[in-house]
């Protein structure tokens, strides 16, 4: 059973990486390291992210930092997202740090000695993204898996469902696959209202868009694209046994003497049998309409109306995949879909669907999908995508063919994504109310959402500037909710805690063609943008499914599918550095006497303190009252909150008994070790009252309001203060919450469209009556069965070996359960005059090709005939025949026939052998024959006559260890073997054929 059920993708920013641009990260902690793997039994080698804590004594110089949350401020409130500061401080007691010269060179950086330090401060803008998303299992690698639990797999393969040759050879000859039908746009046609009499509405579509689909209005029936056409079924079949009750075909291969085959549906439907065949291959399209065509169809766009259409809205009833079994062929493309994640910032009830319900609520799906393709096709000089580099790093479970372990794998790669400021990318929006419908289609009726996204002369400017708007204030309500995502403490900025994210789109592109430029790029020919599909009230996630019929046959495509994924994050940075400086004096219990100044101006003038301090930072315990009838206190807990978990110390029930009535020992902790009890304060959060029913008492401490790190008040101002450490830096950390649509990779795959293997071949041989010295073959079309896949010969069967297993996410030994959908046509027949030693043998060999095409009638074939050839006689003939459908796909090969026409004196007569492939190959000897006169021994070698005495008791009598004397030393013995010699005589020819055994004699 696999340990991971999906691919565990963690999309991690490189400004929490140690060594990344925010120095300060590194200083404190609060980082991610990438950190090589040992292989296991149960894991690869590779690398992997691991997460540093923030929880202090990580860095060199043991710096701590604190936020003083209670003083957060908003920066500028006439921006149009919420941004806020809040003071930070960071200190240190470290020997390292030995003067405030070196002090200050740590944070601005320089030279100090011989030593050149790189600034720990710096005012770059960084970022803090880190999400978690689940990236589903190619189809080949989940099939390699054990178990079906598997819950996340993307498969790109085709559906072949009938032959169709004269609409094959068409499309073939096109210069563009765009001219060829859309599935999606026939599908939405005969399922959108129309007309009184059935015809398409006009109203709802352009006039190009009709000419396209109708063939330049020689097919006006488009509701009829998917029904069935009754009068193609064959006479005396009734209709009725293959009818259920929507009027969908039933297909039953037992009723009727087998008169349905599994293809017969969608070979007889209205699609196959008048459009495809008649009116669209008849009727090319005009130049004005194609060229209408070629510009619009570059990318089809799908909103909210047109997934619903096609998924089925939340009841999920839809004959979409069932109208897409009429296709004579397409390319499938079905992906499990990630719902999203809440994060750890968002409140656990939270939705993984905001933005995408935000887009819905507001109309704004038509304007959102149209202007994410302009801007991520870099069609928007204002809104470009930036190219991003982040850590991935990627956990899941993989296996190989034939080997039961299963390993788990991890890995951290640097890998670019794409994203675009989904602010500002609302705010274009609202901004440019203008567009065209250029290069792109809205798949569905005119709609006034879809009119509006493509206005050109600002008749829907109010729809526009309405939608947008509304969705970019509900995302800004969102983004400054500090319930979704803020800095709340320390462990906000500085840790490892997951953002929001959610997929709200979805894009296919499809690239092929010749090769162009360079002569090995290929031209991406159409993309496909899919609004987020509509969840069932039932399911936590969703199975979303493509179909691409603007495919031609036996041509490579290449698809590579992208989900586009709302991700919520922020910005930040540091300012308004001040350092501390001894002032040479010092407080009531030792204290440091510090001013803080400015060590980026020129005069490094003193400056006032920022962080003030608050409740729920580091406080000093001062005074301890408690009333006990013991005259020990036993100290049961303290609680450490710099993680969630607290960090608990134990007094493990000893008593402290040189702690008195009113006072307790200061003991320096931070959060790990034990206590200690010779140090002179004692340094925790408190975070509530214990109580020992046990022992009868209570305690009651009073906190004092200090700064972390800190103790007494500021000395004659703001810039001074008596702190317990020698060292300190003040600065404030600026924030704004922001989200972005990040371009997720999910899968890519070349593959053609193929049909499956024809069926074998049964094959009796005879003997032509007469002297004729012919023999003949009667040849017989088998039913399906289904096996793995046929032998090959040449080159050419090899390449579409490979094409067929790779499309199909095949293995080697893989069973192959459908038959061909062309029909048998042709019989090629191989001959050799000497025995093959494979079935590669045979390639070079084949001296007659026979077409089963019924005469005039070349989509049918017979599935019989005969050949007769002649040959020499007194020699041995190696016949090898196999059939090829209507596509030239070769099929099972039949078992190799030896023939031999025996000439016994003008007599003549026909032997035939039957020889199977396994036994094509045979044993090689070195020396097969040698050349005597008249005498020859045969002598077995010394390895097979010489002792061995390794089992021999020599304490024991010679008699009772005979059965433990082995005779040989060879790994194969001949003894008890039976050898034959054939002796042949030069002169004559005769043989005498010799049968030797080997056996051993004891006495």
């Amino acid at each position: 059973m696999a340990e991971y059920t999906f691919i565990d993708a963690q999309i991690i920013d490189n400004d929490l990486l140690s060594g990344s641009g925010d120095s300060l990260r590194t200083a404190l902690g609060g980082y991610y390291t990438v950190v090589d793997i040992e292989a296991t039994d149960e894991s690869e080698a590779g690398s992997a992210l691991e997460f540093v804590d923030i929880l202090g004594g990580f860095s060199d110089y043991e710096m701590k930092g604190y936020l003083d949350i209670d003083s957060v401020q908003t920066i500028d409130e006439n921006t149009l997202t919420a941004n806020r500061k809040i003071p930070m401080r960071v200190y240190t007691d470290s020997e390292l740090v030995t003067n405030d010269v070196f002090w200050k060179t740590l944070w601005v950086g320089g030279e100090f000695g011989d030593v050149t330090y790189f600034p720990i401060y710096n005012d770059i803008v960084h970022s803090y993204y880190n999400a978690s998303y689940e990236l589903p299992y190619p189809q080949i690698e989940a099939n390699a898996l054990t178990g079906d639990d598997i819950s996340s797999t993307i498969n790109i393969s085709y559906d072949y469902g009938a032959y169709l040759s004269e609409y094959q050879d068409y499309a073939t000859k096109l210069d563009s696959e765009l001219l060829m039908p859309s599935y999606y746009l026939m599908f939405d046609m005969a399922n959108t209202d129309n007309d009184e009499d059935g015809l398409i509405d006009e109203s709802l579509y352009s006039a190009d868009l009709v000419n396209y689909m109708t063939a330049e209005r020689n097919y006006d029936d488009v509701l009829t694209f998917f029904d069935f056409n009754w009068a193609k079924v064959p006479g005396g079949v009734n209709v009725a046994d293959y009818e259920d009750e929507y009027g969908v075909p039933q297909v039953d291969t037992a009723v009727a003497g087998g008169a349905f085959s599994e293809n017969f549906v969608t070979r007889n439907s209205y699609m196959a049998t008048e459009f495809l065949t008649a009116s669209y291959v008849h009727h090319p399209l005009s130049s004005s309409t194609q060229a209408w065509v070629k510009d619009h169809l570059q990318n089809l766009l799908f909103d909210e109306q047109a997934m619903d259409l096609i998924m089925g809205g939340d009841s999920g009833d839809t004959t979409f995949g069932v109208d897409a079994a009429m296709l004579p062929y397409s390319i499938k493309i079905r992906f499990n879909e990630y719902p999203g994640n809440i994060g750890d910032y968002a409140q656990a009830d939270s939705s993984f669907t905001v933005f995408a319900d935000s887009i819905k609520a507001n109309n704004f799906s038509s304007k959102f999908m149209k202007t994410l393709y302009k801007a991520f096709d870099n069609k928007l000089d204002d809104l470009k995508p930036n190219e991003v580099e982040y850590i991935t790093n990627l956990q899941y479970s993989s296996a190989s063919i034939g080997d039961e372990i299963e390993s788990t794998i991890e890995t951290a790669n640097n890998t670019p994504y794409r994203e675009v400021d989904y602010v500002s990318f609302l705010a274009h929006c609202y901004n440019n109310y203008l567009s065209s419908d250029e290069g792109c289609l809205f798949v569905g009726p005119n709609t006034i959402e879809r009119l509006s996204a493509t206005d050109t002369t600002g008749v829907y400017r109010h729809i526009n500037a309405r939608t947008s708007l509304n969705t970019l204030t509900e995302t800004v309500d969102y983004l400054a909710n500090e319930s979704n995502i803020s800095i709340n403490d320390e462990k906000s900025l500085f840790s490892d805690m997951q953002d929001y994210i959610e997929p709200v789109a979805y894009r296919v592109e499809k690239i092929g063609g010749p090769p162009s430029g360079d002569s090995f790029t290929q031209n991406t020919l159409q993309n496909f943008w899919f609004f987020k599909p509509p969840l069932r009230s039932s399911e936590s996630s969703g199975e979303f499914t493509f179909y691409d019929s603007q495919v031609k046959y036996d041509t490579d495509y290449t698809y590579k599918v992208y989900a586009y994924a709302i991700m919520v994050g922020f910005r930040y940075k540091y300012s308004d550095l001040a350092l501390t400086r001894d002032i040479g004096c010092e407080g009531e219990k030792g204290e440091y006497g510090l001013e803080f100044y400015d060590p980026l101006s020129s005069d490094e003038g003193r400056t006032p303190r920022l962080y003030s301090g608050s409740a729920g930072d580091n406080i000093l315990i001062r005074d301890y009252d408690t009333t006990t009838t013991s005259t020990e206190l036993i100290l049961k807990e303290v609680f450490f909150s710099y993680d969630d978990a607290y960090y608990a110390a134990y007094g493990s029930g000893d008593a402290y008994e040189d702690a008195e009535v009113g006072h307790v020992a200061w003991v320096n902790y931070y959060g790990s070790g034990d206590f200690d009890e010779d140090d002179d304060y004692y340094s925790v959060n408190i975070d509530e009252t214990e109580t020992d029913s046990a022992n009868y008492w209570t305690a009651e401490l009073s906190r004092t309001t200090v700064t972390a790190g800190s103790r007494g008040s500021a000395l004659g101002s703001e810039s001074q203060i008596f702190s317990d450490f020698p060292y300190a830096a003040d600065f404030y950390l600026n924030y704004e919450p922001t989200a972005k649509i990040v371009e997720i990779p999910l899968y890519e795959k070349t593959l053609k469209v193929l049909d499956n293997p024809a069926n074998r071949l049964s094959v009796a041989p005879y003997q032509v009556v007469g002297n004729s010295q012919k023999i003949g073959f009667d040849f017989a079309y088998t039913s399906f069965v289904d096996g793995t896949f046929p032998s090959i010969i040449s080159d050419e069967d090899e390449a579409y070996k490979e094409a067929y297993v790779h499309a199909n996410d095949l293995f080697e030994d893989s069973y192959l359960d459908h038959p061909s959908i062309a029909l048998q046509r042709y019989v090629e027949v191989y001959r050799l005059s000497s025995r093959p030693t494979a079935i590669t043998d045979f390639n070079g060999s084949k001296i007659a090709e026979i077409d089963l095409a019924v005469e005039n009638l070349s989509q049918y074939s017979y599935k019989g005939a005969f050949y007769d050839d002649t040959i020499k006689t007194n020699q041995k003939y190696y016949y090898l025949f196999r059939v090829l459908n209507q596509q030239r796909n070769l099929s099972h090969l039949t078992e190799i026939t030896e023939a031999e026409l025996i000439n016994d004196g003008g007599y003549k007569y026909v032997i035939f052998n039957i020889l199977y492939e396994y036994e094509l190959e045979q044993e090689v000897f070195n020396e097969a024959s040698t050349k005597f006169k008249k005498l020859i021994q045969l002598q077995p070698n010394l390895a097979q006559l010489e002792f061995n005495t390794d089992d021999l008791d020599y304490a024991q009598s010679a008699a009772s260890q005979i059965d433990n004397l082995i005779i040989g030393s060879a790994a194969d013995l001949i003894w008890d073997k039976t050898f034959k010699v054939r002796l042949s005589s030069k002169k004559t020819s005769r043989k005498i054929d010799l049968n030797i055994t080997y056996k051993l004699n004891s006495d």
